[in-house]
């Protein structure tokens, strides 16, 4: 296991979708969206051969104001190519 760090630099929000008349929507939105600007967790990964398997757990919560003190968790499969 392994501490990182990271920071927030911008946000963008693009929704596309039909507003119910069979007009196509684009709306694009900036913002900081109550995300907090500065992250911190510890992640790890486990493997053979080329293919791994990862952990990623955020420390802080992930909203600045909510009631609710949400952490990010992240899993996946790793390739590494050399």
């Amino acid at each position: 296991m392994v501490g990182y760090t990271g920071f927030r630099l911008k946000s963008k929000q693009f929704q596309l979708f039909d507003d119910g008349n069979g007009h196509d929507v684009t709306m694009k939105e900036k913002g900081d969206f109550n995300v907090n600007n500065f992250i911190y967790g510890v992640s790890g990964y486990l493997g053979y051969n080329q293919m791994s398997l990862y952990l990623k757990y955020d420390l802080n919560p992930m909203f600045k104001n909510n009631t609710v003190k949400q952490k990010n968790i992240s899993l996946g499969i790793r390739f590494d190519f050399n």
